[in-house]
């Protein structure tokens, strides 16, 4: 079995505003729709992300297999607490800029804060340029570096290690996309927002190429990522929206 690694600004869990980037009430009386749950399918195994909302339609909380993520805001902040089997896991403290996008996440490892990670987002507009992450045990700090054009990531950066992307130039991104839902699952807010749909990103070790379905409303119903390497790994997303 291929272990996937996913580049980390996508990740960061798997890494996912407020709360998200579409199927919202506008002057077309469109009904407004959210992601209430994503069945994760992979090679390996199978379960679900549930999602719940507050009364401004604000992520609540991300729930799948035994962890359990609680959202609270204020302001331009939002706190994020994880527990694993019932237990501290983490407490991840958001901050938001200007435009809604994250530009600081402190993750503390253990109760004290003792232990943590800090990691600031830079960007150019609403596109992400850098992001410089420090530790409580010192060391260097670790730089991802990223690239745009025509409103999309095409180049990310990271450890000496480059991915670069490429698009469906005639489809929007948009909810439950390839970068929305490792974003949303992982954060509830997003640090990374494409014009268009990945079509596949590749690196020195894989090449991935991405298939999305959509339902008959035209929302991306499912995303389908296929891994090239001797033996294909596949991972698909399956989304189930709640609409008004």
């Amino acid at each position: 079995m291929k272990t996937i690694n996913v580049p980390v600004a996508m990740v960061i869990f798997l890494l996912t505003m407020v709360p998200f980037y579409a199927c919202k009430k506008g002057s077309s009386n469109k009904p407004a729709c959210r992601i209430i749950t994503t069945t994760s399918i992979s090679d390996a195994e199978s379960f679900d992300y549930n999602y719940s909302y507050n009364a401004e339609d604000k992520l609540a909380s991300v729930t799948y297999k035994n962890r359990v993520r609680t959202f609270s805001y204020s302001s331009n902040t939002a706190i994020v607490n994880e527990t694993l089997s019932g237990s501290f896991s983490y407490k991840r403290m958001i901050t938001l800029n200007s435009n809604g996008l994250v530009s600081n996440v402190k993750m503390e490892k253990n109760l004290s804060g003792t232990e943590w990670e800090n990691t600031v987002y830079e960007y150019s507009g609403t596109q992400l340029i850098k992001i410089t992450t420090t530790k409580s045990t010192g060391g260097t700090p670790s730089v991802e570096t990223f690239e745009w054009a025509n409103g999309n990531l095409v180049k990310h950066q990271y450890s000496g290690n480059t991915t670069t992307y490429e698009y469906h130039t005639d489809k929007p991104s948009g909810d439950g996309d390839f970068f929305h839902h490792l974003q949303y699952a992982n954060y509830g807010f997003f640090f990374i927002k494409t014009k268009n749909l990945v079509k596949s990103f590749s690196n020195p070790t894989y090449i991935a190429t991405l298939d999305h379905s959509f339902d008959n409303a035209s929302k991306i119903s499912s995303v389908k990522v296929t891994y090239h390497y001797s033996t294909p790994v596949t991972a698909t997303f399956n989304h189930q929206y709640q609409c008004n």
